[in-house]
C-alpha cells in the first residue's frame, strides 16, 4: 500500500492523507548510494503530491518513506521525485567535531548528537575499529558519508535509523552464468587494476629470492606490475641480520599473494533485468561464473531498481567491487548450493 502523509509526519502506521494508486512506482537503491523514488499518478492526486510531503511506500526491505522533493504535472498525470527520509540529514549542520582514536559508533554519537538542530535519527554501528575525523562545518548526511568511508562501512537507511555496518546482504546460494543462457545479463569490465605477476618491493628495497609472483589466473596477454609494500618488520625484534632479512621477506610474500588475490581477476558489474526470487536486498551474494573470463567470481548486489506496484525487482547491478565511498565491496568466498 502507498501512502501520502504531510511534512511533519513521524507516524506511518494509519492511512495518512490518502492511499495512492500510481500508474508508476520505482524505487533505486545503490550500496552507499542514492535511495530515491520516482512515481507517476493520474492528475486527481496533485493536491497530495507536492513538494515536502511524505509517501510511504514498499521496498526490499519493507516500507520506507521518501520526501518528495520534484514536481512535474502534466495533462492527466503527475510525476514526482522523492528521496528517502534520511536525506533530511542535508538540512541538519554540525560546526565542529573532533573525533580522536574512536569507533565508528563513537562518531555517529559526536555528529549526530552535535547539530545545530535536534536530529530526529537514530544512528548505529557494528565497526570496532578506531579512527580519527575532524568534521567542520558540514552537514549531517556529508559527516555520516565520511564516517562511512573512514571506518570502511555500508550505509543502510531504514525509516529514521542510520547504521554503518562492516557487512551487509546474505548467501541465498544464486549462481548466474555469464555468457550462457541469460540474454539479459550484460557485463561491464575494468581490467585497468588486473595483475597476474607481481615484483613485490618491500623496505629499503627489499626483493624475494623469486623476484617475481604468479597467480595461477592467466590470460592472453601478460598483466605483470612492481608494486612497492609498507613494511611494519623492525630489525630490534630479531636476534640476527639473518632472522630480520628472512622475516621481511616472509612479510613481502605474503602481502605480495594478497595483493595478487584481489586483483588477479578485473573489476566486473553486471546488470541483469529480471526478477531473482531469492534476491533480498542490497549486498545479498550472488556468485557468477563468467564465460568470457573463464572463472568464478562472487559479487555482491550493489544497487537495484524495484517496482513497488508489483513488489519486484526491474533490474539489479552486482559486481566484485564498488565505486562509491572508497571500494568498500572487495571479493569473498562462500559456498554456493543451487542455481538461479
Amino acid at each position: 500500500m502507498i501512502k501520502v502523509f504531510n511534512p511533519t509526519d513521524t507516524d506511518y502506521t494509519s492511512n495518512g492523507e490518502v492511499i495512492l494508486l500510481p500508474t508508476k512506482c520505482r524505487v533505486f537503491n545503490a550500496d552507499n548510494g542514492e535511495f530515491k523514488l520516482e512515481i507517476t499518478s493520474p492528475i486527481k492526486y496533485s493536491p497530495y503530491l507536492v513538494n515536502n510531503n511524505i509517501i510511504t511506500t514498499p521496498t526490499p526491505s519493507g516500507m520506507q518513506p521518501f520526501r518528495i522533493y520534484d514536481v512535474k504535472r502534466k495533462h492527466s498525470s503527475i510525476d514526482v521525485k522523492a528521496r528517502h527520509i534520511t536525506y533530511d540529514s542535508l538540512n541538519y549542520v554540525i560546526a565542529d567535531k573532533n573525533i580522536v582514536n574512536n569507533t565508528c559508533q563513537y562518531a555517529l554519537n559526536r555528529v549526530n548528537g552535535g547539530t545545530d538542530t535536534r536530529s530526529p535519527f537514530s544512528v548505529y554501528s557494528d565497526i570496532t575499529e578506531r579512527h580519527n575525523y575532524r568534521c567542520v562545518r558540514k552537514s549531517l548526511k556529508e559527516a555520516i558519508d565520511t564516517i562511512a568511508e573512514r571506518w570502511g562501512g555500508h550505509i543502510v537507511r531504514n525509516g529514521f535509523r542510520i547504521s554503518v555496518l562492516q557487512s551487509i546482504g546474505v548467501d541465498n546460494g544464486i549462481t548466474i552464468e555469464y555468457g550462457k543462457n541469460l540474454k539479459s545479463l550484460t557485463a561491464d569490465y575494468d581490467f585497468s587494476n588486473v595483475c597476474t605477476k607481481i615484483l613485490p618491493v618491500g623496505k629499503d628495497g627489499q626483493l624475494l629470492d623469486s623476484l617475481y609472483i604468479s597467480s595461477s589466473t592467466q590470460y592472453d596477454i601478460p598483466f605483470t606490475k612492481v608494486v612497492s609494500f609498507t613494511q611494519e618488520v623492525e630489525r630490534d625484534y630479531y636476534p640476527s641480520d639473518e632472522a630480520y632479512i628472512a622475516a621481511l621477506k616472509l612479510d613481502l610474500r605474503q602481502q605480495a599473494q594478497a595483493y595478487l588475490d584481489k586483483y588477479c581477476v578485473p573489476n566486473v558489474n553486471y546488470t541483469l533485468n529480471g526478477k531473482p526470487e531469492t534476491v533480498s536486498d542490497i549486498g545479498d551474494i550472488i556468485r557468477v561464473y563468467d564465460k568470457t573470463l573463464g572463472i568464478d567470481i562472487t559479487t555482491q548486489v550493489i544497487s537495484y531498481e524495484f517496482d513497488a506496484i508489483t513488489e519486484s525487482y526491474k533490474s539489479l547491478q552486482f559486481g566484485n567491487f564498488q565505486k562509491t565511498l572508497g571500494d568498500l565491496i572487495g571479493v569473498i568466498t562462500y559456498q554456493v548450493k543451487q542455481s538461479l
